[in-house]
């Protein structure tokens, strides 16, 4: 396909999932469908699993699901909508659409960048508190006391014991 619109992120072009949208929906003698898109537990992490069908063929794309990303970001906004529309992209990628130099996105990549830039010692975000009170909540626990102190990477490592404890119980009954 020609014409690719890309992105630069550190030095190398990146196609956007829009883009591999459009380019698929550009080839129209292909035919293109999502046949599945679900988000699936993994122990303590979400994924996103979609399964499109391009020309006949199927392609399937997983991407993880940030719960505890910051409201600030479009994962924390959205995560599981975020997580589909990765999926997605990931899929075309494997079909063919939007390659210049890697299967990944453009919005993965930055994704990618914002996870790993993101500060322990920052404080909580009002999204891991409300995912903790939730998780607490189904697990017949009172809401924490207090959250003063707590650091980010502290809510990250409760929300990771939270879910182990959820799933345990899950499995238990």
């Amino acid at each position: 396909m020609q014409n690719v619109k890309t992105i630069d992120i550190k030095g190398k072009p990146y196609v956007t999932v829009a883009e591999r949208v459009r380019q698929v929906h550009l080839d129209e003698k292909n035919g293109f469908q999502v046949l599945e898109s679900t988000p699936l537990q993994v122990g303590d992490r979400w994924l996103w699993r979609a399964v499109i069908e391009v020309g006949g063929r199927r392609y399937i794309g997983t991407a993880e699901v940030h719960l505890d990303a910051p409201k600030s970001l479009p994962e924390g906004k959205s995560p599981f909508e975020t997580g589909e529309t990765s999926a997605i992209g990931r899929a075309l990628g494997f079909a063919g659409y939007g390659l210049v130099e890697s299967i990944a996105s453009a919005d993965e990549m930055v994704q990618n960048e914002r996870a790993s830039s993101y500060d322990p010692d920052a404080p909580c975000t009002e999204q891991q508190l409300d995912t903790i009170d939730k998780l607490r909540a189904q697990l017949g626990m009172q809401s924490l006391a207090s959250t003063d102190g707590l650091t980010f990477g502290d809510c990250a490592s409760m929300l990771k014991d939270l879910n182990k404890r959820l799933q345990s119980a899950k499995r238990a009954s």
